[in-house]
């Protein structure tokens, strides 16, 4: 089982996890999961849009049994 946690909070932190992430999904087997935080929704819909061009770019299979968990904390009121 492979499972990974990434915090995401500049350019370089997204770009790393993208790569890891396409190559993950690219290798066979079950169970991989990934547990990624974000400090704003904003940076989140970015991430997504990137990794699932990473994907579309790298040929990841629509089945590729990666589970991803993603985090955003509450904003707060002020």
């Amino acid at each position: 089982m492979t499972r990974a946690s990434y915090v995401i909070l500049s350019e370089g932190d997204m770009e790393y996890t993208i790569d890891y992430l396409t190559k993950l999904a690219l290798e066979p087997g079950d169970n991989k999961h990934a547990n990624i935080i974000f400090p704003s929704d904003g940076l989140m819909c970015i991430f997504m849009n990137n990794l699932f061009q990473s994907f579309v770019v790298n040929s990841v299979p629509q089945e590729n049994n990666l589970d991803l968990i993603l985090n955003i904390p509450d904003e707060q009121e002020n």
